[in-house]
């Protein structure tokens, strides 16, 4: 996230849930602080019977994204959906 300010920062924020860490740990700073500039997303994946599948993948704001070429990505983009979250 490139913050708005004097010296046009970056900052990198890693976190089990990033919305809990801005909501609880971060004080001031929201995603209204600046502009998102890349996101990465690893999701868990659970099928009964198989063991856990993990997909990671970048969105680079306005429209670019990796997403498309993982295996799987039509089950997370049908969540993504769902959730309000994925950008046409």
């Amino acid at each position: 996230m490139k913050l708005y300010g004097i010296s046009n920062p970056i900052v990198e924020l890693k976190a089990d849930d990033v919305m809990t860490a801005f909501q609880h740990d971060l004080g001031s700073l929201t995603l209204n602080s600046g502009t998102l500039v890349l996101a990465r997303f690893r999701f868990h994946l659970h099928y009964p019977g198989k063991r856990e599948i993990k997909v990671t993948f970048e969105i680079d704001p306005p429209s670019r994204t990796d997403l498309a070429q993982k295996k799987h990505a039509q089950v997370i983009e049908n969540y993504l959906l769902q959730q309000g979250v994925k950008l046409h």
